[in-house]
């Protein structure tokens, strides 16, 4: 049996697809139609990036309004809280998540995810090999017996 793919997270040979987590998720090539790729922002980054804001607002403005009795110390409390947000959010990127996904035996199915791009790269194209491999034995399959 020919393997396309073997790390730890996923298994792909030339007859099955199998996806280790718990419970193990295993597919038959042959059986996958309409294989898709999909790309998902996972989690909310700008909620995250607003209560991070805020927070490291609160954080530098409080503690400072109560030692500095100035108007213009504490305009420059709130400066600072500003700076600090800005470059705190500046760098502040969406994470993707990566999905594979099929048609398996007349349902729709979550073949293979993760949020590592190069491993997704190296499982899509083990899996698009094996279904290559597939086509073509069975294309010689149905011309043996012709």
């Amino acid at each position: 049996m020919r393997t396309y793919y073997d790390g730890p997270d996923a298994l792909v040979t030339e007859n099955h697809f199998i996806w280790r987590t718990d419970p193990l998720r295993a597919f038959i090539i042959g059986d996958l139609k309409d294989v898709r790729l999909v790309q998902r922002d996972v989690g909310s980054p700008r909620m995250i990036t607003a209560l991070a804001a805020v927070a490291a607002a609160a954080m530098i403005v409080a503690p400072g309004w109560l030692f500095v009795h100035t108007i213009g110390g504490r305009l420059v409390l709130v400066g600072a809280a500003a700076a600090a947000v800005i470059l705190a959010t500046l760098g502040r990127r969406s994470v993707h998540q990566w999905e594979l996904r099929a048609a398996y035996q007349s349902r729709e199915v979550v073949l293979y995810t993760t949020l590592e791009i190069r491993t997704f790269n190296q499982v899509t194209r083990a899996l698009r090999r094996a279904i290559e491999g597939d086509r073509r034995a069975r294309g010689y399959q149905r011309m043996a017996a012709a």
